[in-house]
Protein backbone atom coordinates (compact mmCIF):
# COMPACT_ATOMS: atom_id res chain seq x y z
CA UNK A 1 0.00 0.00 0.00
CA UNK A 2 1.37 3.39 -0.96
CA UNK A 3 2.28 5.76 1.84
CA UNK A 4 -0.32 8.39 0.81
CA UNK A 5 -3.05 5.76 0.60
CA UNK A 6 -2.04 4.32 3.97
CA UNK A 7 -2.22 7.74 5.65
CA UNK A 8 -5.64 8.38 4.09
CA UNK A 9 -6.84 4.98 5.29
CA UNK A 10 -5.54 5.63 8.81
CA UNK A 11 -7.15 9.07 8.79
CA UNK A 12 -10.52 7.67 7.72
CA UNK A 13 -10.23 4.92 10.29
CA UNK A 14 -9.60 7.44 13.06
CA UNK A 15 -12.47 9.63 11.83
CA UNK A 16 -14.78 6.62 12.06
CA UNK A 17 -13.46 5.94 15.56
CA UNK A 18 -14.17 9.52 16.63
CA UNK A 19 -17.70 9.33 15.23
CA UNK A 20 -18.29 6.03 16.97
CA UNK A 21 -16.80 7.43 20.17
CA UNK A 22 -19.08 10.48 20.12
CA UNK A 23 -22.13 8.27 19.56
CA UNK A 24 -21.05 5.96 22.40
CA UNK A 25 -20.43 8.72 24.93
CA UNK A 26 -23.64 10.49 23.89
CA UNK A 27 -25.59 7.31 24.52
CA UNK A 28 -23.99 6.91 27.93
CA UNK A 29 -24.99 10.46 28.79
CA UNK A 30 -28.56 9.85 27.59
CA UNK A 31 -28.71 6.61 29.58
CA UNK A 32 -27.59 8.53 32.67
CA UNK A 33 -24.43 6.49 33.25
CA UNK A 34 -22.33 7.63 36.22
CA UNK A 35 -19.98 10.53 35.44
CA UNK A 36 -17.06 8.37 36.63
CA UNK A 37 -17.87 5.82 33.94
CA UNK A 38 -18.10 8.50 31.28
CA UNK A 39 -14.79 9.95 32.40
CA UNK A 40 -13.26 6.48 32.18
CA UNK A 41 -14.23 6.47 28.49
CA UNK A 42 -12.52 9.83 28.03
CA UNK A 43 -9.47 8.46 29.83
CA UNK A 44 -9.39 5.55 27.39
CA UNK A 45 -9.50 7.96 24.45
CA UNK A 46 -6.62 10.00 25.84
CA UNK A 47 -4.39 7.10 26.82
CA UNK A 48 -5.16 4.33 24.32
CA UNK A 49 -5.93 6.27 21.16
CA UNK A 50 -4.06 9.53 21.59
CA UNK A 51 -1.23 8.11 23.73
CA UNK A 52 -1.44 10.92 26.25
CA UNK A 53 0.24 9.71 29.42
CA UNK A 54 -0.57 12.61 31.75
CA UNK A 55 -3.74 14.58 32.29
CA UNK A 56 -5.67 16.51 34.93
CA UNK A 57 -9.36 17.40 34.87
CA UNK A 58 -10.54 20.31 37.04
CA UNK A 59 -14.25 21.07 37.44
CA UNK A 60 -15.92 24.07 39.05
CA UNK A 61 -18.80 22.94 41.24
CA UNK A 62 -20.91 24.77 43.81
CA UNK A 63 -18.08 24.63 46.35
CA UNK A 64 -15.42 25.88 43.93
CA UNK A 65 -12.73 24.21 41.85
CA UNK A 66 -11.99 20.54 42.44
CA UNK A 67 -9.59 18.08 40.86
CA UNK A 68 -11.96 15.41 39.58
CA UNK A 69 -9.59 13.08 37.70
CA UNK A 70 -5.84 12.66 37.32
CA UNK A 71 -3.52 10.28 35.49
CA UNK A 72 0.25 9.90 35.39
CA UNK A 73 1.01 12.65 37.93
CA UNK A 74 1.37 13.10 41.67
CA UNK A 75 -2.27 13.86 42.42
CA UNK A 76 -1.55 15.41 45.84
CA UNK A 77 0.73 17.97 44.23
CA UNK A 78 -2.05 19.34 42.03
CA UNK A 79 -5.05 18.93 44.35
CA UNK A 80 -4.55 22.37 45.94
CA UNK A 81 -3.65 24.20 42.72
CA UNK A 82 -5.15 27.71 42.74
CA UNK A 83 -7.12 27.57 39.52
CA UNK A 84 -8.30 31.19 39.58
CA UNK A 85 -4.74 32.55 39.61
CA UNK A 86 -3.05 29.83 37.57
CA UNK A 87 -5.49 28.89 34.80
CA UNK A 88 -8.15 31.59 34.57
CA UNK A 89 -6.20 33.46 31.88
CA UNK A 90 -6.58 30.56 29.48
CA UNK A 91 -9.78 30.86 27.44
CA UNK A 92 -8.63 28.78 24.45
CA UNK A 93 -6.38 25.81 23.84
CA UNK A 94 -2.87 26.96 24.78
CA UNK A 95 0.58 25.35 24.82
CA UNK A 96 2.02 25.75 28.33
CA UNK A 97 5.10 23.51 28.26
CA UNK A 98 7.93 25.31 30.04
CA UNK A 99 5.67 27.78 31.89
CA UNK A 100 7.13 28.87 35.24
CA UNK A 101 3.97 27.76 37.09
CA UNK A 102 3.01 24.19 37.98
CA UNK A 103 1.18 23.81 34.67
CA UNK A 104 4.52 24.04 32.88
CA UNK A 105 4.87 20.28 33.46
CA UNK A 106 2.10 19.76 30.89
CA UNK A 107 1.93 20.45 27.17
CA UNK A 108 -1.53 21.98 26.70
CA UNK A 109 -4.33 23.58 28.69
CA UNK A 110 -7.79 22.94 27.23
CA UNK A 111 -10.53 25.19 28.69
CA UNK A 112 -14.06 23.76 28.70
CA UNK A 113 -16.80 26.35 28.24
CA UNK A 114 -20.44 26.28 29.30
CA UNK A 115 -22.77 29.26 28.84
CA UNK A 116 -19.87 31.62 28.09
CA UNK A 117 -17.98 30.66 31.23
CA UNK A 118 -15.08 28.26 31.84
CA UNK A 119 -16.35 25.43 34.02
CA UNK A 120 -13.52 22.97 33.56
CA UNK A 121 -9.88 22.70 32.52
CA UNK A 122 -8.20 19.69 30.97
CA UNK A 123 -4.39 19.65 31.17
CA UNK A 124 -2.62 17.10 28.96
CA UNK A 125 1.05 16.23 28.86
CA UNK A 126 3.70 13.64 28.05
CA UNK A 127 2.37 13.34 24.50
CA UNK A 128 3.56 10.58 22.20
CA UNK A 129 6.83 11.63 20.59
CA UNK A 130 6.79 11.09 16.84
CA UNK A 131 9.43 12.04 14.39
CA UNK A 132 7.03 11.98 11.45
CA UNK A 133 4.64 14.88 11.43
CA UNK A 134 2.51 16.13 14.27
CA UNK A 135 1.52 14.02 17.26
CA UNK A 136 -2.01 12.59 16.82
CA UNK A 137 -2.85 14.06 20.22
CA UNK A 138 -2.07 17.59 19.03
CA UNK A 139 -4.18 17.05 15.91
CA UNK A 140 -7.11 15.94 18.07
CA UNK A 141 -7.09 18.62 20.77
CA UNK A 142 -10.24 20.26 19.38
CA UNK A 143 -11.95 16.87 19.35
CA UNK A 144 -10.85 16.27 22.95
CA UNK A 145 -12.20 19.70 23.88
CA UNK A 146 -15.55 18.86 22.25
CA UNK A 147 -15.81 15.56 24.13
CA UNK A 148 -14.85 17.18 27.43
CA UNK A 149 -17.43 19.87 26.78
CA UNK A 150 -20.10 17.18 26.31
CA UNK A 151 -19.15 15.69 29.67
CA UNK A 152 -19.24 19.07 31.43
CA UNK A 153 -22.65 19.84 29.94
CA UNK A 154 -23.84 16.43 31.16
CA UNK A 155 -22.48 17.18 34.64
CA UNK A 156 -24.22 20.57 34.72
CA UNK A 157 -27.51 19.15 33.48
CA UNK A 158 -27.32 16.36 36.04
CA UNK A 159 -26.60 18.90 38.77
CA UNK A 160 -29.65 20.92 37.73
CA UNK A 161 -31.79 17.79 37.77
CA UNK A 162 -30.53 16.85 41.24
CA UNK A 163 -31.15 20.40 42.46
CA UNK A 164 -34.69 20.25 41.06
CA UNK A 165 -35.24 16.91 42.79
CA UNK A 166 -33.89 18.35 46.05
CA UNK A 167 -36.13 21.41 45.74
CA UNK A 168 -39.13 19.16 45.15
CA UNK A 169 -38.15 17.01 48.14
CA UNK A 170 -37.79 20.10 50.33
CA UNK A 171 -41.11 21.40 49.04
CA UNK A 172 -42.87 18.16 49.95
CA UNK A 173 -41.18 18.10 53.36
CA UNK A 174 -42.28 21.69 53.99
CA UNK A 175 -45.81 20.84 52.87
CA UNK A 176 -45.83 17.86 55.24
CA UNK A 177 -44.43 19.97 58.08
CA UNK A 178 -47.02 22.65 57.31
CA UNK A 179 -49.86 20.11 57.46
CA UNK A 180 -48.55 18.78 60.76
CA UNK A 181 -48.24 22.30 62.12
CA UNK A 182 -51.78 23.13 61.07
CA UNK A 183 -52.98 19.98 62.82
CA UNK A 184 -51.51 21.39 66.03
CA UNK A 185 -53.70 24.49 65.69
CA UNK A 186 -57.11 23.59 67.16
CA UNK A 187 -59.87 23.76 64.57
CA UNK A 188 -63.27 25.30 65.22
CA UNK A 189 -64.77 21.81 65.53
CA UNK A 190 -62.55 20.87 68.48
CA UNK A 191 -62.64 24.14 70.43
CA UNK A 192 -64.45 23.86 73.77
CA UNK A 193 -68.14 24.79 73.73
CA UNK A 194 -70.51 25.84 76.51
CA UNK A 195 -73.46 28.16 77.01
CA UNK A 196 -71.12 29.98 79.42
CA UNK A 197 -68.54 30.85 76.77
CA UNK A 198 -67.75 30.76 73.07
CA UNK A 199 -64.33 30.48 71.42
CA UNK A 200 -63.32 31.52 67.91
CA UNK A 201 -59.89 31.44 66.25
CA UNK A 202 -58.33 32.45 62.93
CA UNK A 203 -54.85 31.41 61.73
CA UNK A 204 -53.16 32.46 58.48
CA UNK A 205 -49.44 31.63 58.13
CA UNK A 206 -47.53 33.92 55.79
CA UNK A 207 -45.20 31.16 54.58
CA UNK A 208 -45.57 27.38 54.44
CA UNK A 209 -44.37 27.21 58.02
CA UNK A 210 -45.77 29.76 60.39
CA UNK A 211 -44.35 31.20 63.60
CA UNK A 212 -47.69 31.90 65.30
CA UNK A 213 -49.68 29.65 67.58
CA UNK A 214 -52.92 29.52 69.46
CA UNK A 215 -53.94 26.66 71.71
CA UNK A 216 -56.67 25.68 74.15
CA UNK A 217 -57.31 22.78 76.47
CA UNK A 218 -59.62 21.60 79.21
CA UNK A 219 -58.17 21.71 82.73
CA UNK A 220 -61.20 20.59 84.71
CA UNK A 221 -64.97 20.44 84.53
CA UNK A 222 -65.22 24.21 84.87
CA UNK A 223 -61.87 25.51 83.69
CA UNK A 224 -59.89 25.69 80.46
CA UNK A 225 -56.58 27.24 79.44
CA UNK A 226 -55.73 29.25 76.36
CA UNK A 227 -52.60 30.72 74.78
CA UNK A 228 -51.56 32.76 71.77
CA UNK A 229 -47.89 33.12 70.85
CA UNK A 230 -45.51 34.44 68.23
CA UNK A 231 -41.90 33.36 67.71
CA UNK A 232 -39.26 35.79 66.47
CA UNK A 233 -37.73 35.03 63.11
CA UNK A 234 -38.96 32.91 60.23
CA UNK A 235 -38.32 29.56 58.64
CA UNK A 236 -37.95 25.98 59.73
CA UNK A 237 -35.96 26.61 62.92
CA UNK A 238 -38.56 29.08 64.22
CA UNK A 239 -41.42 26.71 63.34
CA UNK A 240 -39.71 23.76 65.03
CA UNK A 241 -39.07 25.83 68.14
CA UNK A 242 -42.74 26.82 68.27
CA UNK A 243 -43.90 23.20 67.85
CA UNK A 244 -41.61 22.13 70.69
CA UNK A 245 -42.83 25.09 72.75
CA UNK A 246 -46.46 24.05 72.26
CA UNK A 247 -45.72 20.50 73.40
CA UNK A 248 -44.05 21.82 76.56
CA UNK A 249 -46.86 24.31 77.12
CA UNK A 250 -49.44 21.53 77.02
CA UNK A 251 -47.35 19.37 79.34
CA UNK A 252 -47.11 22.23 81.86
CA UNK A 253 -50.86 22.81 81.83
CA UNK A 254 -51.54 19.07 82.08
CA UNK A 255 -49.42 19.05 85.26
CA UNK A 256 -51.43 22.03 86.63
CA UNK A 257 -48.26 24.10 87.06
CA UNK A 258 -48.97 27.65 88.40
CA UNK A 259 -48.65 30.34 85.73
CA UNK A 260 -45.61 32.04 87.28
CA UNK A 261 -43.71 28.77 87.56
CA UNK A 262 -44.82 27.86 84.04
CA UNK A 263 -43.40 31.06 82.56
CA UNK A 264 -40.01 30.51 84.21
CA UNK A 265 -39.90 26.87 83.10
CA UNK A 266 -40.83 27.73 79.50
CA UNK A 267 -38.22 30.49 79.49
CA UNK A 268 -35.49 28.00 80.40
CA UNK A 269 -36.70 25.59 77.69
CA UNK A 270 -36.69 28.26 74.95
CA UNK A 271 -33.22 29.52 75.90
CA UNK A 272 -31.88 25.98 75.89
CA UNK A 273 -33.51 24.99 72.59
CA UNK A 274 -32.91 28.19 70.64
CA UNK A 275 -29.44 29.01 72.04
CA UNK A 276 -30.40 32.67 72.01
CA UNK A 277 -31.45 32.64 68.36
CA UNK A 278 -35.18 33.16 68.96
CA UNK A 279 -37.61 34.32 71.59
CA UNK A 280 -41.37 33.91 71.95
CA UNK A 281 -44.00 36.44 72.97
CA UNK A 282 -47.12 34.93 74.49
CA UNK A 283 -50.42 35.74 76.13
CA UNK A 284 -51.74 32.84 78.17
CA UNK A 285 -54.41 32.40 80.72
CA UNK A 286 -57.04 30.28 82.43
CA UNK A 287 -60.76 30.87 82.68
CA UNK A 288 -63.06 29.35 85.27
CA UNK A 289 -66.60 29.69 83.92
CA UNK A 290 -68.27 28.66 87.14
CA UNK A 291 -66.57 31.45 89.09
CA UNK A 292 -66.31 33.77 86.03
CA UNK A 293 -62.65 34.26 86.91
CA UNK A 294 -59.96 35.08 84.38
CA UNK A 295 -56.25 34.69 85.22
CA UNK A 296 -53.63 35.70 82.65
CA UNK A 297 -49.99 36.57 81.95
CA UNK A 298 -48.85 38.74 79.05
CA UNK A 299 -45.24 37.76 78.25
CA UNK A 300 -44.12 40.55 75.93
CA UNK A 301 -47.12 40.01 73.65
CA UNK A 302 -49.83 42.22 72.19
CA UNK A 303 -52.18 43.21 75.04
CA UNK A 304 -55.52 41.47 75.24
CA UNK A 305 -58.61 43.61 74.68
CA UNK A 306 -61.48 42.90 77.07
CA UNK A 307 -64.83 44.51 76.24
CA UNK A 308 -67.63 44.74 78.79
CA UNK A 309 -70.77 44.29 76.65
CA UNK A 310 -73.10 45.65 79.33
CA UNK A 311 -71.21 48.76 80.45
CA UNK A 312 -69.50 49.19 77.06
CA UNK A 313 -66.08 49.65 78.61
CA UNK A 314 -62.67 48.54 77.33
CA UNK A 315 -59.95 47.05 79.49
CA UNK A 316 -56.42 46.51 78.14
CA UNK A 317 -54.79 43.38 79.56
CA UNK A 318 -51.05 44.01 79.74
CA UNK A 319 -49.94 42.60 83.10
CA UNK A 320 -47.15 40.07 82.84
CA UNK A 321 -43.45 40.10 82.05
CA UNK A 322 -40.88 40.08 79.23
CA UNK A 323 -40.95 37.68 76.28
CA UNK A 324 -40.06 34.04 76.71
CA UNK A 325 -36.36 33.51 75.95
CA UNK A 326 -35.43 37.20 75.94
CA UNK A 327 -33.41 37.02 79.17
CA UNK A 328 -31.81 34.18 81.09
CA UNK A 329 -33.68 34.94 84.30
CA UNK A 330 -37.23 36.21 84.11
CA UNK A 331 -37.74 39.28 86.39
CA UNK A 332 -40.91 39.87 88.37
CA UNK A 333 -44.05 38.38 86.86
CA UNK A 334 -47.35 40.22 87.36
CA UNK A 335 -50.33 37.88 87.23
CA UNK A 336 -53.54 39.48 85.95
CA UNK A 337 -56.69 38.46 87.84
CA UNK A 338 -60.17 39.55 86.80
CA UNK A 339 -63.55 38.54 88.20
CA UNK A 340 -66.08 39.21 85.48
CA UNK A 341 -69.30 40.83 86.70
CA UNK A 342 -70.97 41.17 83.30
CA UNK A 343 -70.89 39.40 79.93
CA UNK A 344 -67.72 40.33 78.05
CA UNK A 345 -65.63 39.40 75.06
CA UNK A 346 -61.88 39.06 74.85
CA UNK A 347 -59.78 39.57 71.71
CA UNK A 348 -56.19 38.35 71.38
CA UNK A 349 -53.96 38.64 68.32
CA UNK A 350 -50.37 38.56 67.11
CA UNK A 351 -48.42 41.58 65.87
CA UNK A 352 -49.15 40.71 62.23
CA UNK A 353 -52.68 41.96 62.89
CA UNK A 354 -51.82 45.17 64.73
CA UNK A 355 -49.08 46.03 62.22
CA UNK A 356 -51.55 45.70 59.37
CA UNK A 357 -54.20 47.66 61.28
CA UNK A 358 -52.05 50.79 61.27
CA UNK A 359 -48.97 50.26 59.13
CA UNK A 360 -46.47 49.14 61.81
CA UNK A 361 -47.76 51.70 64.34
CA UNK A 362 -48.55 49.21 67.08
CA UNK A 363 -50.40 51.59 69.39
CA UNK A 364 -52.55 52.94 66.57
CA UNK A 365 -53.25 49.38 65.48
CA UNK A 366 -54.34 48.46 68.99
CA UNK A 367 -56.66 51.50 69.07
CA UNK A 368 -58.25 50.46 65.79
CA UNK A 369 -58.83 46.91 67.04
CA UNK A 370 -60.32 48.39 70.21
CA UNK A 371 -62.86 50.28 68.11
CA UNK A 372 -63.66 47.17 66.05
CA UNK A 373 -64.47 45.07 69.11
CA UNK A 374 -66.92 47.61 70.59
CA UNK A 375 -70.20 46.19 69.32
CA UNK A 376 -72.95 43.80 70.34
CA UNK A 377 -71.89 41.07 67.95
CA UNK A 378 -70.64 37.69 69.15
CA UNK A 379 -66.90 37.12 69.02
CA UNK A 380 -67.02 35.03 65.83
CA UNK A 381 -68.87 37.80 63.97
CA UNK A 382 -66.52 40.40 65.46
CA UNK A 383 -63.41 38.51 64.24
CA UNK A 384 -64.99 38.00 60.81
CA UNK A 385 -65.55 41.76 60.65
CA UNK A 386 -61.92 42.42 61.57
CA UNK A 387 -60.76 39.99 58.86
CA UNK A 388 -62.90 41.79 56.27
CA UNK A 389 -61.95 45.33 57.27
CA UNK A 390 -58.22 44.65 57.54
CA UNK A 391 -58.26 42.28 54.55
CA UNK A 392 -56.47 39.55 56.52
CA UNK A 393 -56.24 37.13 53.59
CA UNK A 394 -53.59 35.62 51.33
CA UNK A 395 -54.68 37.88 48.47
CA UNK A 396 -53.70 41.05 50.34
CA UNK A 397 -50.14 41.99 49.23
CA UNK A 398 -49.69 44.01 52.44
CA UNK A 399 -49.86 40.87 54.58
CA UNK A 400 -46.18 40.25 55.37
CA UNK A 401 -46.44 38.32 58.62
CA UNK A 402 -48.41 35.47 60.14
CA UNK A 403 -51.95 36.44 61.12
CA UNK A 404 -53.56 34.95 64.23
CA UNK A 405 -56.70 35.97 66.09
CA UNK A 406 -58.25 34.28 69.11
CA UNK A 407 -61.44 35.50 70.76
CA UNK A 408 -63.88 34.59 73.54
CA UNK A 409 -67.41 35.40 74.57
CA UNK A 410 -67.76 35.12 78.33
CA UNK A 411 -71.46 34.89 79.25
CA UNK A 412 -71.95 35.87 82.87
Amino acid sequence: MKEGTRKLFESLKFCNYKLSFVLDITQKIIDNHPIEEIMAVLSELLTQKLHIRQFLFYYKGDSGWRLKFALGVDEKKFRELNIDTTLSKYTEITMVRGSKTEVGLFDFVIPIMYKDAVLAYLLVGDLEDTSIGMSPAVKSLKFVQTVANMIVVAMEKRKLILEAIERERMKKELETASRIQRMLIPGMDVLPKSRKFKVYGYYLPHYELGGDLYDLGILSKYEFYFAIADVSGKGLSAALLMSNFQANLRAQFASHVPLEQMIRSLNNIVIRNSEGGHFITMFLGKYNFRKNRLIYVNAGHQPGILYDKVNRKIRILSKGTVGIGMVDNIPKIDIGRINLKTSSKLLLCTDGVTELARGRDMEAGLRRLTRLIQNDMDIDKTIDKIIRELKLTKTNPNVFDDITLLGFDFNV
